[in-house]
């Protein structure tokens, strides 16, 4: 494929240079030039782009024959740029100069710098769109527009207040039709269809032949599942304008927000069919055949789009972590494709694949749905390159995220050691990749998420979230949003912990069915929402019940579930720490006084108080928590079984503690039990792979107890890492092989061991057995 520059052209300053058009000259005024702008774009929302171009190239010579231009001529041969920009992305440039000379010559008018702001953030830069955008408002403070435009913003930046701001903007003008149109993408996005249509028919309310309007409310109807609704509106805008692409980007745009990639990648196609030159149509479909896993068609659709609108960061992002592909191995299974980084691959690959199996197992038989193979797994060393596989941006909070049967999540080496399990957020994805397909790509989010995080929970102990103080004192004070509101918990987070209280809260739900109904209704649910049923026809004719009853009834089981801690973390904690005592009810009060004697050495003081807080909320089990402090204080007093007891019960909860899970593989060695020394470091590994003293201790362990298959992954391992004696490495990894059984990879090895270092005396001695003797086993 023939390569071209991906220099990313630098957002230029609206206030610099003259304009590249040319110098007006003396020649009269015809016609309006602001009249001339507006029978253009009538023309090219008609669908007759090319009359409408030749209007707009008009605009240009009109300009470059005229003396003297008004701020109101200027706005317009700037708006005829923006257009003229679509098949010469540099006019841009003209197009924000243009803006900026008008701005100067009417400073009291605020429309150039909404015409600049808008052009901006249509090209993708948020900030310099934003000033704009305040420029304007410092010159008329409540407009609508302006409002609009910083309600964008927000959105664009995943800012919660987007809401709030388009609602500003429909109260500074009831009839600002974009402002109905982003409060629907915005309800779409929490898949709150209702409202999204409410939004876009007030929309039309008042103009009854936008285009946005009437893609908004398209999306919504054909989202619904609503066939007819959504042809007779296809019908109607495409009336208008035939060759109105924007249709189909809108609709594609909102099917990848509910997780439909393969539907967005045949909406993206019909956009690019109508207009080839639909930049954002053809940057859509490269990112969903990305997300689908067909990367050779997705190269080719994101270079076709950037190459028409250079000024794509998202595009220019994600060809650029495309290049780094070849950086890669990819692993190939009967189930899996595992791409990893080639210098962490033949570390991760058997750990990865071999999960990846079990989960697969457990899931299918549970849900009774077998994935179609393979499942594309993705793991990046770099948290920046995942989130723009991702996003197109770096900043993604998530670790892992799945799109149909791709799977794309942080390597254990993209985070600080302890950070997170990388085994237990593969679990959640792949479960992500049974429940979804079940349910036709159609579970909400609530369902999907507290699905994941309740599968976690029953793949191994410690995994998944767990209650913490901070979830039960948002709880408390009202902040976590009711089952009925939870989607947006994921999506406008009102405060910084709320996406993670929100996977929480939603496991919590799916446990509460478990309990109360049995497993098989969550089973019952995912297929029903599989028949496209809404989450309260899920509650109607599965659960026999609605969403009022069932909000109280999610918070019934939430105050009996947690009653003691809860009681005690509402009434806030102790302002005197010294008036702590052993008969407390004061979960955090008791927890502060036990760190601050723990501090000062009065172990004897704080052993009591630790005990009570532990036994008010015996499932918190962070790294501050009683469990921890407790066999703090065992250890120092060489109670060795105490302070074991102590870590189990933490690590019981808590899946990424690995400086405790060490701590308790020495002691579990210490005190003799070998399996659970090795059960530990086995979790460990599954929090951070990348050390080689741990995968010695696992070998070790794994031959005391016979294990000859984990002992040559542990060796394996430990030559993967590269140790400073490699030779020794490799040699053990013969070892193993032989002792498994296994001469012809154990004489494969040995002769590594010995390019390496050739007067290696046990290498030989192991080449000579293997080789004369016929010999397998020492």
């Amino acid at each position: 494929m023939k390569k071209y520059s991906r220099m990313l052209f630098r957002v230029f300053c609206v206030f610099c240079g003259e304009l590249l058009l040319g110098t007006p000259s003396n020649a009269q005024t015809a016609a309006s030039l602001k009249q001339q702008v507006q029978a253009a774009v009538a023309q090219f929302d008609a669908g007759h782009r090319d009359e409408a171009m030749r209007g707009f190239h008009a605009l240009i010579k009109a300009y470059n024959e005229r003396a003297s231009l008004s701020a109101e001529d200027v706005t317009a041969v700037g708006i005829a740029a923006t257009y003229l920009g679509q098949d010469d992305p540099q006019l841009f440039k003209d197009a924000l100069r243009a803006f900026g000379e008008a701005s100067r010559k009417d400073p009291k008018n605020p429309e150039a710098h909404l015409l600049a702001g808008e052009l901006l953030l249509d090209k993708y830069n948020s900030t310099e769109a934003a000033a704009e955008f305040q420029d304007a408002l410092r010159i008329a403070p409540n407009n609508a527009r302006a409002l609009l435009g910083m309600a964008r913003v927000a959105d664009f930046d995943h800012d919660d207040k987007a809401i709030k701001l388009a609602e500003e903007s429909l109260k500074a003008d009831p009839n600002q039709v974009g402002a109905h149109v982003l409060l629907a993408r915005l309800h779409v996005q929490a898949e709150e269809y209702a409202p999204a249509a409410r939004e876009a028919e007030a929309a039309l309310k008042v103009d009854a032949r936008s285009l946005d309007a009437l893609s908004a409310l398209a999306a919504v109807r054909f989202l619904e599942g609503n066939r007819a609704a959504y042809d007779t509106l296809r019908a109607r805008i495409l009336g208008q304008n035939p060759r109105y692409a924007d249709l189909y980007v809108t609709l594609a745009d909102m099917s990848a927000m509910q997780r439909k990639y393969s539907v967005a990648v045949d909406l993206a196609r019909q956009a690019v069919k109508l207009d080839p030159k639909s930049w954002p149509a053809l940057g859509l479909l490269g990112m969903n055949l990305l997300r689908v896993g067909q990367i050779d068609s997705a190269r080719t659709a994101l270079e076709a789009s950037f190459k028409g609108d250079p000024y794509n960061v998202w595009n220019k992002n994600t060809l650029d972590l495309l290049d780094t592909f070849s950086r890669y191995r990819t692993t190939k299974t009967p189930r899996f494709e595992v791409m990893l980084n080639s210098s962490e691959a033949d570390v991760l690959a058997p750990y990865f694949v071999s999960l990846a199996n079990e989960a697969y197992d457990t899931l299918s038989k549970r849900y009774g749905y077998k994935p179609d193979s393979p499942v594309r797994l993705e793991v990046y060393p770099s948290h920046a390159d995942f989130s723009v596989r991702t996003l197109g941006l770096p900043g993604l909070g998530a670790l892992g995220v799945t799109f149909g049967k791709l799977i794309a999540m942080d390597s254990p080496s993209a985070r600080e050691k302890g950070v997170f399990t990388w085994g237990s957020t593969l679990w959640h994805e792949l479960t992500h990749v049974v429940t979804l397909g079940l349910g036709n790509q159609l579970l909400p989010r609530w369902f999907a998420e507290g699905l994941a995080v309740f599968e976690e929970r029953h793949s191994r102990a410690g995994w998944g979230a767990h209650v913490e103080a901070g979830f039960l004192s948002a709880y408390a004070h009202d902040k976590l949003l009711p089952f009925s509101k939870l989607n947006n918990g994921f999506v406008r987070p009102a405060y910084p912990e709320q996406v993670i209280h929100s996977y929480y809260e939603a496991s919590l739900v799916c446990d509460m069915i478990a309990r109360d109904r049995g497993f098989p209704t969550l089973v019952a649910m995912i297929k029903a929402f599989g028949t496209g049923k809404n989450t309260e026809e899920v509650l109607r004719t599965v659960l026999d019940t609605d969403m009022a009853t069932f909000d109280r009834t999610f918070d019934t089981y939430m105050r009996e579930r947690f009653r003691v801690p809860l009681a005690s973390i509402a009434g806030g904690g102790t302002r005197n720490i010294g008036v702590a005592t052993p008969d407390s009810s004061d979960f955090l009060g008791l927890l502060r006084a036990g760190h601050l004697l723990v501090e000062a050495g009065k172990d004897a003081e704080a052993a009591p108080l630790l005990e009570r807080a532990q036994k008010i909320f015996p499932e918190y089990a962070s790294s501050d928590s009683p469990y921890a402090l407790l066999a703090k204080i065992y250890t120092k007093r060489g109670e060795r079984k105490r302070a074991l007891a102590e870590m189990l019960a933490m690590t019981e909860q808590a899946e990424s503690d690995y400086a405790t899970l060490l701590e308790q593989a020495d002691l579990q060695e210490s005190v003799g039990d070998v399996p659970g020394a090795a059960a530990s470091l086995e979790r460990a590994i599954f929090v951070y792979p990348f050390d080689p003293a741990i995968h010695k201790q696992l070998a070790d362990h794994f031959e005391k107890l016979g294990q000859t298959a984990k002992v040559i992954r542990e060796r394996a391992a430990i030559v993967a890492l590269n140790p400073v004696d490699r030779a020794e490495a490799i040699y053990q990894l013969a070892l193993a092989y032989q002792r498994a059984g296994d001469a012809a990879s154990a004489k494969r090895q040995v002769l590594q061991a010995l390019e390496l270092a050739p007067s290696f005396e046990r290498a030989q001695d192991l080449l000579l057995t293997l080789s004369t003797t016929g010999k397998d086993r020492p």
